[in-house]
């Protein structure tokens, strides 16, 4: 986890800890990989709670098979090689407590993030110089650093959620932004979001990322870089809106 150093916010009401938002993550790729396990998009998630210390996710559909999800829980080690939160993953069938699929599951993540979250951002990008980022482990840890005036350059890591400031009035992506998000994505994060002192962005994915969809992020960033113009930068956003499996949404 970072350190707070000379300069940076205190963590203030920052959780230590977001382990629901971690569940959520859990659910979204058990869903997926249980899917394809099938062959079949007839399955939900009825259930994502994180209840006396463990992850627990139930799947439901018009015939859940137990083996299936059972190997679609056993993949994920593999699939996100750094520690996860305890979990445990079973079919369910009769009444369900919920029917989410891939876009119900990071919507709830980012909700959960900004319940926690949306006002000490809000303070640190009106105060502070610099952009400052809070990252959401998958073992529900969080971590918190800052960066320069302009950009923030992370290590190549694993988590579920990303969150950084902007200390100017826009909360749209930058060229960075969008190469990063890329990445993060592509590692199995669920989210990014930007927190400016007047807005606030998400880019969230709403099926399983599709490689089409990586290098369109990649297009609009080189697009963002090559910008003369503020409207010639909202055309390159434009970019954004013909993703599949991502939205961009102002929250």
């Amino acid at each position: 986890m970072a350190r707070a150093e000379k300069g940076m916010p205190a963590r203030g009401s920052i959780p230590q800890q977001m382990p629901r938002i971690a569940c959520y993550g859990i659910a979204f790729h058990i869903l997926a990989n249980y899917r394809d396990e099938i062959g079949s998009d007839d399955a939900f998630v009825a259930r994502a709670d994180y209840v006396n210390g463990k992850c627990r996710i139930e799947i439901g559909g018009t015939l859940c098979d137990g083996k299936a999800v059972e190997a679609a829980a056993g993949i994920l080690p593999r699939l996100i090689r750094v520690p996860l939160i305890p979990f445990e993953a079973k079919c369910v069938s009769g009444e369900y407590k919920a029917h989410m699929g891939f876009a119900e599951l990071s919507r709830k993540a980012v909700e959960e993030a900004l319940s926690a979250l949306r006002s000490v951002l809000v303070s640190i990008a009106l105060t502070v110089n610099y952009e400052y980022f809070i990252v959401v482990g998958w073992n529900g840890g969080v971590a918190t650093g800052y960066g320069r005036h302009d950009r923030i350059q992370l290590p190549h890591i694993q988590a579920v959620l990303f969150v950084h400031t902007h200390p100017i009035s826009i909360c749209y992506p930058s060229r960075n932004d969008l190469l990063s998000v890329a990445d993060f994505l592509a590692d199995g994060g669920l989210a990014a979001l930007i927190a400016s002192p007047h807005c606030i962005s998400a880019l969230r994915l709403i099926r399983p990322l599709i490689e089409d969809d990586y290098w369109a992020l990649q297009e609009a960033a080189s697009c963002v870089a090559k910008a003369k113009s503020a409207e010639h930068y909202m055309d390159c956003l434009g970019m954004l809106q013909k993703l599949e499996s991502i939205v961009f949404e102002l929250i």
